[in-house]
């Protein structure tokens, strides 16, 4: 059995992310807040970072709302009352998506007790926030944040991760409150042409 069949719902990037996209959109906004979507793997160097990225650019397609990516290394030095007066940690990394500058990060280990009260900030401020997280064989980041989220996406790389450590990645992650709203498939190869593909 192929790893994609082990996972509750699939989107390759032969779908350009699209079923995955629409599905962050419908969530995003409900409450009339943002959404906040944890990305993760099982094992290191599955491609999540490059995922990530992948579904911000996405993002700004479908929306005219500006898109923050955190990456796994912390959240922002200031505490929310000095964010609110101060908009410039958060730097540019493509047309209408934004990141937290490196020098104004504190380790999540140290910032735990701010987890809810800066994502509520970025709730109110952007319309979608992706947390880049490290696998879950490196950290345990991932698991500590996805209940203060709306939902995660479990990476796989096509041919690398084993089943039985993508089942286990998939469980834990479904045990958190916030829903596990699928898995990419990365790095998938196709055999014969993509025009060709697309028509199957």
């Amino acid at each position: 059995m192929t790893p994609a069949a082990v996972v509750p719902s699939v989107h390759d990037f032969g779908g350009y992310l699209l079923p995955l996209i629409q599905r962050l959109a419908e969530i995003s906004g409900r409450d009339g807040k943002g959404g906040l979507f944890l990305f993760t793997s099982a094992a290191p160097r599955e491609g999540v970072s490059w995922t990530v990225q992948a579904a911000a650019r996405e993002l700004t397609r479908l929306s005219p709302d500006k898109v923050l990516v955190l990456g796994g290394r912390g959240l922002p030095r200031l505490s929310p009352a000095q964010l609110r007066a101060s908009h410039d940690v958060f730097q540019p990394v493509g047309q209408s998506v934004l990141t937290v500058r490196q020098d104004a990060l504190l380790p999540y280990e140290t910032a735990a007790y701010r987890f809810e009260e800066c994502l509520d900030l970025f709730r109110r401020w952007f319309r979608f926030t992706l947390i880049d997280c490290p696998s879950l064989e490196e950290s345990a980041l991932a698991l500590a944040l996805t209940p203060h989220t709306d939902g995660s996406v479990l990476v796989v790389a096509a041919g690398s991760t084993d089943q039985s450590r993508i089942i286990r990645s998939r469980d834990l992650l479904s045990q958190s409150k916030a829903p596990l709203l699928g898995c990419v498939l990365n790095r998938r190869t196709y055999p014969i042409p993509s025009w060709i593909y697309k028509r199957l």
